[in-house]
């Protein structure tokens, strides 16, 4: 959607998320709601439409388009809708979300490196039971793969391809099983 923005001259919406994204970019955008639900467009949609310029009948979204590409008309910008766009948006100013993130992981791993050590015997521990559990599924394989053919699980399946290039898998058995490819 931002390539969109960027090259847009103007957006028109009605309660779309995307106005908060234009409204940083600097777009004007006006908002076309011919009919209004209080509980919507002041609640659930109020953020959009607060940075718009409100049209309620289709004369009006032709008016003010053209006052907005003759120029006539900007963004719907005032100190009260800079502020409200700023406690919403943290990374109007200063650094990049994800130069912000980046310090967050910092942070997080130097407070992993301060923690002590934990002792040797939970270090034992958790070393017994991973060991375990990958003794257990190289045991699970080597028998499973020792036994005859027939005494393996093969599921009943069906391959269809259809029209569109894509294949339709089908099953009457849910169960994990192998799969025979035949030619």
């Amino acid at each position: 959607m931002l390539p969109w923005l960027i090259v847009a001259r103007a957006l028109v919406h009605n309660g779309c998320t995307t106005r908060v994204e234009s409204f940083a970019l600097g777009k004007p955008a006006t908002t076309y709601r011919v009919s209004i639900n209080e509980y919507f467009d002041d609640a659930f949609h109020r953020l959009p439409n607060l940075f718009s310029h409100g049209c309620f009948d289709f004369e009006q979204v032709q008016q003010t388009l053209t006052s907005i590409f003759k120029g006539n008309l900007g963004t719907a910008n005032s100190d009260k809708r800079n502020a409200i766009m700023k406690h919403h948006l943290a990374a109007l100013d200063g650094p990049l979300a994800c130069e912000r993130m980046v310090d967050i992981f910092e942070e997080m791993t130097d407070d992993l490196m301060k923690r002590p050590a934990p002792p040797l015997q939970q270090k034992l521990k958790s070393w017994m039971r991973a060991t375990r559990r990958r003794v257990l599924k190289r045991y699970r394989t080597v028998i499973s793969l020792m036994s005859p053919i027939s005494e393996r699980n093969y599921c009943d399946i069906t391959i269809q391809a259809s029209h569109w290039g894509r294949c339709v898998l089908g099953s009457r058995d849910s169960r994990r099983c192998l799969v025979k490819v035949r030619h």
